[in-house]
């Protein structure tokens, strides 16, 4: 765990007005990889695995779980794009509005 605790976990960041500083004591594991929420469920697996080892995982089968943790995340973080709330959501946060044929406002 030592060899990729900087991997896993990045320091929490603390704000006071305009000053930053990243702390020595606190750590965050929301998003390490890319920023994307997805990252915590790729990495889920390890975080399980890390809380409570045990004898019959090997690092094949983790790295599997994690593959399969990540390929699930993005069928339904796709899936989650036909919808009608999604398409909503969309709308209204760049401001685009239809006429009643269906056509965009401009």
């Amino acid at each position: 765990m030592n060899n990729h605790w900087n991997d896993l976990y990045t320091p929490k960041y603390f704000w006071k007005g305009t000053k930053g500083r990243k702390s020595r004591i606190f750590v965050d594991a929301c998003c390490p990889l890319t920023g994307y929420y997805i990252d915590n469920r790729i990495l889920d697996p390890i975080y399980q695995f890390l809380k409570s080892p045990t004898e019959n995982i090997t690092f094949d089968s983790l790295m599997n779980e994690c593959l399969n943790s990540f390929f699930r995340a993005c069928r339904d973080d796709m899936e989650s794009t036909r919808t009608l709330e999604y398409f909503t959501e969309e709308s209204n946060a760049n401001g685009w509005e239809y006429l009643s044929d269906g056509k965009l406002f401009n």
